[in-house]
């Protein structure tokens, strides 16, 4: 291209030959190159100018824009609903931003700028006014040691800001035990408002706690967790401080190794759950007649076998979760609803003790949950005597690190099939839990299941009379992408019976087969 008369190179010269190819040019070539490059320059610079002369107005029209859709905008909120509604219509909406106890667990930077209910004093005044002055807003006070070290002053203005106070501290030996006692020292200051305390407690946090005695006349829940790197097996645990704690209903302790002496008010505790060595269950469920629904995990070991044990008389207790089924043997619980037992794939037949606690309580159980990896002979067996259930929950989970075995994996298949009602060709079928319509299904995405057995059990059960299973869950860590057919089969159900089928996909799997372990999470 001729850059004077932006005509093209005339074909017959050498420098539109070089244009075309990828011959290197010779030293000859370089003036004609040069004079070439220097005619487009003059012309490109008027063309520069003109576009950065267009450039600087398109920048300031865009900022003319700017503000002055900035200012229609000012003048549209004057007028919008946001700005009109009632402070109480916002404070309700500002209570559903705040993060539930889980979701601090994931981020635990609570006092960041960029963390409700703080983000929300940073956005006008009148949010700012309206958040500062609701207590509710500032009530979950929650400290995790575990990855930040916490400033005390920002703690003390959210203290200020509350009323009652839902106390989460949890310390760890690995940090800085000087601020963690400070701020505990200071929320102690305020026990007389706690409703709710749950504490990870260090040696040196530990030793201030007794420090609460006779200044807890609210609180409800209480939740006591051990640094167990820290020292656990050589240092009392100190509960005694909870003596005045009148008011508590829901307890729980996590404390594995060592049994300790526990002498707050029990008669009126509903919910109890506990990870602890027996002595500890033992001491605490005596005296708790009211309970109402009981956690019971023993460690580090079973009791040895009482030829007449004790029995502990649970009047009210409807539902319970046990570690092992022998330590049915310690319990009456006339009215019980429901029931979770925690079995191994080692546990092949009914002990006595299982034995007489169904016979106890085959009337009144209707809800049965089986965890771990229950053997598929003993599930039957106990399927077999639960006959008035209405809901099966199979939660098969092996433990974080659980090598599987064959048989093992094998289990969930082994478990669907046994709900599978044999066709009438094969005689007169035997069914294991009739009356059942409910079916919760949790397991690790590690265990395989198939798929054409688990519909095969679902259209047969779905077609059972007088008690066709009615909905079925199952809870997984990650979606099995059903096949098409597969999901077929279970609109057609859905269609012909209104067969209700909920695939839960969530990490978090614990968190939805809490209620069947008698173990929900505190928001």
């Amino acid at each position: 291209m001729d850059a004077s008369q932006g005509q093209p190179t005339p074909p017959e010269t050498r420098l539109h030959a070089l244009l075309h190819s990828n011959v290197p040019g010779a030293s000859s070539d370089f003036p004609a190159v040069e004079s070439a490059i220097s005619e487009i320059d003059v012309e490109l610079a008027p063309l520069k100018q003109d576009i950065l002369e267009l450039q600087t107005r398109l920048s300031t029209l865009e900022f003319k824009r700017d503000e002055l859709m900035s200012r229609r905008d000012q003048h549209r909120a004057i007028v919008s609903a946001l700005r009109r509604m009632p402070p109480e219509t916002l404070g309700e909406i500002f209570m559903w931003t705040l993060p539930s106890v889980a979701d601090i667990w994931e981020t635990p930077d609570v006092f960041g700028i960029k963390a409700t209910p703080w983000v929300l004093t940073h956005v006008c005044s009148r949010w700012r006014q309206i958040a500062v002055e609701m207590p509710a807003l500032w009530s979950l006070v929650m400290i995790l040691y575990t990855d930040y070290n916490f400033p005390l002053a920002a703690v003390e203005l959210q203290v200020q800001r509350a009323k009652n106070l839902r106390i989460h501290v949890y310390g760890s030996h690995r940090r800085e035990p000087g601020p963690q006692v400070e701020v505990l020292t200071y929320l102690i200051e305020h026990s007389a408002r706690w409703e709710e305390l749950s504490i990870g407690l260090t040696r040196e946090m530990n030793l201030i706690l007794p420090t609460v005695q006779d200044r807890l006349p609210l609180l409800r829940r209480l939740c006591l967790e051990w640094d167990e790197e820290d020292g656990a097996e050589e240092t009392a645990l100190n509960v005694d401080c909870f003596q005045s704690a009148t008011s508590l209903v829901d307890l729980r302790i996590c404390r594995r190794w060592q049994p300790i002496s526990y002498s707050a008010p029990a008669n009126q505790l509903t919910r109890y759950t506990a990870d602890a060595p027996w002595e500890t269950h033992r001491a605490i469920l005596s005296v708790s007649p009211g309970l109402i629904q009981a956690h019971i995990s023993a460690f580090p070991v079973l009791p040895d076998p009482e030829p007449n044990p004790e029995v502990i008389q649970l009047s009210q207790l409807q539902c319970l979760y046990v570690s092992h089924v022998d330590l049915l043997q310690y319990f009456k619980v006339p009215v019980l609803e429901q029931v979770t037992l925690r079995v191994t794939s080692d546990e092949l037949d009914i002990t006595p003790a299982l034995h007489r606690f169904i016979v106890d309580t085959a009337s009144t159980v209707r809800r049965l949950g089986l965890r771990g990896l229950p053997d598929t002979g003993l599930a039957s067996q106990i399927l077999a005597r639960y006959t008035s259930i209405t809901e099966l929950a199979i939660l098969i989970f092996g433990g974080d690190g659980y090598q599987y075995t064959e048989h093992e994996f094998s289990i969930p298949n082994a478990l669907i099939s046994l709900l599978d009602i044999p066709p009438v060709s094969e005689g007169s079928p035997v069914v294991i839990a009739p009356k059942l319509t409910h079916v919760h299904i949790a397991f690790e995405d590690l265990l395989p299941v198939n798929a054409d057995i688990f519909v095969r059990m679902l259209e047969t059960r779905s077609q059972l009379p007088g008690g066709a299973l009615r909905a079925v869950t199952v809870t997984m860590e990650q979606d099995p992408q059903l096949p098409a057919y597969i999901l077929e089969k279970l609109n057609g159900l859905r269609e012909r019976s209104g067969f209700e089928f909920s695939l839960v996909v969530d990490t978090n799997i614990f968190h939805h087969v809490a209620p069947w372990t008698c173990n929900p999470t505190w928001n």
